[in-house]
């Protein structure tokens, strides 16, 4: 698609949000919304991509996870392999192991699913210590992609011109479970796909909102 300077601008700055509230800064105390601003700018991004190539026919799974592949990976494994070396120097034995299954976890994008299960919260104590604690967003991220693409050809062979419309009623609908799941479960409503999808999917209702205008 045709390269967006406004998009880059959005992610710029949620990004920079999210990096001064890590450091402590108090006037950007809230600076983690940066991650919905993200998850909200890419599933805009990949439901435009994806629903164009699928419009125009050329659409096919391999190529697009190859893509996926090409354009995360080398930064995904510099991030993994310069922790690991730091870790190594830097964490004592037990915080090591817990670093090792962390790895583990996100070799196969599924760092959220050890962040919810082994520090329970991202503003817990020990978060501090999990040097790989930011992949978790990734991790949603990519567990979207599996699922996105394929609900997405259905919707726009069988329901078409409905396809924004059921969309937005997802949004609506997946609005209240996460709203409810926050209270029953904050920390899985923080870290999984189930309450996170909503975000993703309210980028993806603004691609079929006047789509000429974008």
């Amino acid at each position: 698609m045709k390269y967006r300077t406004e998009i880059d601008g959005l992610r710029a700055i949620a990004v920079l949000l999210v990096i001064f509230n890590h450091l402590g800064l108090s006037f950007f105390s809230g600076g983690f919304v940066g991650v919905d601003v993200f998850f909200v700018i890419s599933g805009f991004l990949i439901t435009s991509i994806i629903s164009k190539e699928i419009k125009d026919k050329t659409f096919t799974f391999k190529n697009f996870y190859k893509k996926r592949i090409l354009r995360l990976a080398p930064a995904y494994f510099l991030v993994i392999f310069s922790c690991f070396i730091f870790s190594y120097f830097l964490l004592a034995p037990m915080e090591l192991v817990s670093f090792y299954k962390s790895v583990m976890y996100s070799l196969v994008f599924a760092s959220n699913f050890f962040m919810w299960k082994e520090v329970g919260g991202y503003f817990s104590a020990n978060a501090e210590y999990i040097p790989l604690l930011h992949l978790w967003s990734l991790g949603v991220e990519e567990q979207f992609y599996i699922i996105w693409p394929t609900v997405l050809m259905i919707m726009l062979a069988w329901f078409k011109r409905w396809t924004g419309l059921l969309i937005a009623l997802g949004v609506i609908l997946g609005c209240v479970f996460a709203h409810l799941l926050s209270i029953k479960s904050p920390a899985l409503a923080y870290f999984l796909l189930p309450a996170r999808a909503v975000e993703l999917m309210i980028g993806a209702a603004i691609v079929f909102i006047k789509p000429n205008n974008f």
